[in-house]
C-alpha cells in the first residue's frame, strides 16, 4: 500500500513538473508569437509614415520642373506634378486610416503629426501653383528666391513626417527589440534621400 501511495505521489509531482514546464514553454512562445506581430503592426505603420515622407519628397521634382518651366507652359509637367501629388495624398490617406481610432498615445502624437505635415504640403502646394502662375521673368528674379520659397516649405513637410516616423519606430522597438537594426537602416536611407533629395532641389 505505501508503495503504490509512494508511486502515486512521485507521478504526481513528476506531472506537476512537467505540466509547469509545459506552461512556461506555452507562455514564452504565446509572448514571443505576440511580440512578432505586435512588432509587426509598428513596422508596418512605420513602412506607411517613411512613404509618405518619400512620396512627399518625390513631388519636389515635378514642382520643380513646373516652377522652372517656360513659356507658354508645358502640359505635360503639371501632369505629372498632378500624379506625384496624388500619390502622395493616397500615401497620406493610407497611413492616417491605419493610425485612426487607436488608443495607443504614440499611434495618437504620430498621426496628429501627419495630419500636420499634410495641412502643410497643402499650403506649400498653394503657393507652388501661385509662383508657378507667375511670368518667367517674375519667377527667375531675385537669384531664384522667388521659385526657392514654395520648395523650403515642402522640405518642411518632411521634417514634420519624419518626426512621426521616429515617433512609431521606437514604439516598434519597444514591442520588438529585434526590429531596432532594420528600423534605423531604414530610417538612415530615408533621410540620405530625403538630403539628397534637397541638394537636387537647390
Amino acid at each position: 500500500m505505501r508503495l503504490n501511495r509512494l508511486f502515486m505521489l512521485t507521478t504526481s509531482v513528476l506531472l506537476t513538473l512537467v505540466s509547469i514546464m509545459l506552461a512556461q514553454a506555452v507562455l514564452r512562445d504565446w509572448q514571443a508569437v505576440h511580440s512578432a506581430k505586435t512588432g509587426l503592426e509598428a513596422m508596418n505603420l512605420t513602412y506607411q509614415a517613411i512613404k509618405v515622407a518619400e512620396l512627399a519628397s518625390f513631388e519636389r521634382g515635378p514642382a520643380n520642373a513646373v516652377l522652372g518651366d517656360g513659356e507658354p507652359p508645358d502640359v505635360s509637367k503639371r501632369q505629372r506634378m498632378a500624379l506625384a501629388r496624388q500619390a502622395s495624398d493616397r500615401a497620406i490617406q493610407t497611413a492616417l486610416a491605419s493610425l485612426a481610432g487607436s488608443g495607443n498615445p504614440v499611434h495618437m502624437a504620430a498621426s496628429a503629426q501627419i495630419t500636420s505635415a499634410r495641412d502643410e504640403l497643402i499650403w506649400a502646394r498653394k503657393q507652388v501653383d501661385t509662383v508657378a502662375a507667375l511670368p518667367l521673368e517674375r519667377r527667375m528674379s531675385n537669384a531664384g528666391r522667388v521659385t526657392g520659397a514654395p520648395i523650403e516649405l515642402m522640405f518642411r513637410v518632411i521634417d514634420t513626417t519624419l518626426e512621426a516616423v521616429t515617433l512609431l519606430s521606437v514604439d516598434a522597438e519597444r514591442a520588438d527589440p529585434a526590429l531596432s537594426l532594420p528600423l534605423a537602416g531604414a530610417r538612415l536611407a530615408a533621410e540620405l534621400r530625403e538630403y539628397a533629395g534637397r541638394v537636387g532641389s537647390r
